[in-house]
């Protein structure tokens, strides 16, 4: 989880907890958002809206995204499947939308990662 050098309560490491747990349980979902979230924690979206971004400083959309970016670079490190398949394991349904986002988050392209962590792993 990215959380910007913030510290926070056991109670939001437990809400955040639940949070991720159950982003991760739908990852796969391409329609999975805010609606579906804020229901199963029990909060309003305004409410969850504040509480998401006041403990990470991001959307929950944008949140949504990074976990689901985070499997993608699990899954991706693996090399047991290409880019387009981590795309749709991940909740995306277009493989070069995931290409750019993960090379937002990551800086790097999913095909330069799995170069990049091969290499990190079996140095020649």
């Amino acid at each position: 989880m990215q959380l910007q050098n913030v510290t926070i309560n056991a109670v939001d490491q437990a809400f955040m907890t639940k949070v991720i747990q159950y982003i991760e349980s739908r990852i796969r979902d391409q329609d999975f958002g805010v609606p579906e979230l804020a229901a199963h924690i029990g909060m309003s979206q305004p409410v969850l809206y504040k509480k998401i971004r006041a403990i990470t400083d991001l959307s929950v959309n944008d949140f949504i995204k990074s976990v689901r970016l985070k499997k993608a670079a699990q899954l991706l490190s693996l090399k047991v499947y290409n880019v387009s398949d981590v795309s749709y394991l991940v909740g995306f349904n277009d493989p070069k939308y995931f290409s750019r986002e993960f090379r937002k988050q990551y800086g790097q392209t999913p095909k330069v990662y799995v170069n990049s962590t091969l290499t990190q792993t079996n140095p020649d």
